[in-house]
């Protein structure tokens, strides 16, 4: 049974419990699934993104960046990682991004209530909360994240995170809730 990771309600009876990642969806999709149940091959490839992976050397996997291809619901942004020349596109990744502009403190509160959410359907995860970290994205050491990861013993994961943008970088403050296989987990 599929759960809706959803801001402040996730939908279910009292009875469900997630065992792994894939029990759970972000706009409907989930990890496993294949993006082009959603999405035209054309639309998927013209929204990739080549340089999200530029620190590795390896190009195992991509990101396709999904904003441009659908109106959301509950994310502001949705991107999936896809192995590269998988011509089925299966999703290894998944993650919705909801923004906070210049309002980080309500991204700490709802990190902290979907987390909450979360363990409600979740059984034999621990926890591991990373405090605050600069971002190796912004060369002025001025960004930070703050991420709440929750692991299944299989080593897919579930992370939580706020990322707090310098104003020089110029990004957006947002919150980002993460689905990754233990495959894709391992690569990264």
């Amino acid at each position: 049974m599929k759960i809706l990771l959803t801001l402040f309600v996730l939908l279910f009876s009292s009875s469900v419990f997630a065992e792994d990642i894939s029990d759970f969806e972000i706009e409907g999709m989930s990890v496993g699934d294949s993006l082009l149940e959603y999405f035209s091959e054309d639309n998927i490839k013209q929204h990739i993104e080549p340089g999200y992976f530029q620190y590795k050397k390896d190009n195992k996997f991509i990101t396709v960046e999904l904003v441009a291809l659908n109106s959301f619901k509950l994310y502001n942004a949705v991107q999936a990682q896809v192995k590269v020349n998988d011509n089925k596109y299966i999703i290894y990744g998944l993650g919705g991004m909801i923004d906070y502009i210049y309002n980080i403190e309500d991204c700490y509160s709802k990190q902290n209530k979907v987390v909450e959410e979360i363990l409600l359907v979740v059984s034999n995860v621990s926890i591991n909360e990373q405090g605050v970290r600069k971002s190796k994205s912004d060369s002025t050491g001025k960004s930070t994240y703050t991420g709440i990861y929750l692991n299944f013993s299989n080593g897919d994961y579930i992370a939580i995170t706020c990322y707090d943008w310098s104003k020089e970088i110029g990004h957006i403050d947002h919150l980002r809730i993460s689905m990754i296989t233990k495959k894709l987990g391992d690569w990264l």
